[in-house]
């Protein structure tokens, strides 16, 4: 969910007033220049770090159940 929120902040309705003064090249430019992008975002990147840190706890703490 928390990427799903996250992916909001990169959507279309977000780049709503970014270079609209120019070209729609120019309105995505000027949004990555300042927003960024979805996939190299620091909050993005974090939370499929801590995903992937969490998985494997839950992995490791079901291997030590009884079958």
């Amino acid at each position: 969910m928390l990427l799903d929120d996250a992916r909001k902040e990169f959507s279309l309705t977000s780049q709503t007033g970014f270079g609209i003064d120019g070209p729609a090249a120019d309105a995505n430019a000027d949004f990555i220049n300042v927003r960024g992008n979805y996939d190299c975002d620091p909050f993005v990147e974090m939370v499929r770090s801590h995903s992937v840190i969490k998985s494997a706890l839950a992995e490791q703490a079901l291997s030590l159940l009884p079958s």
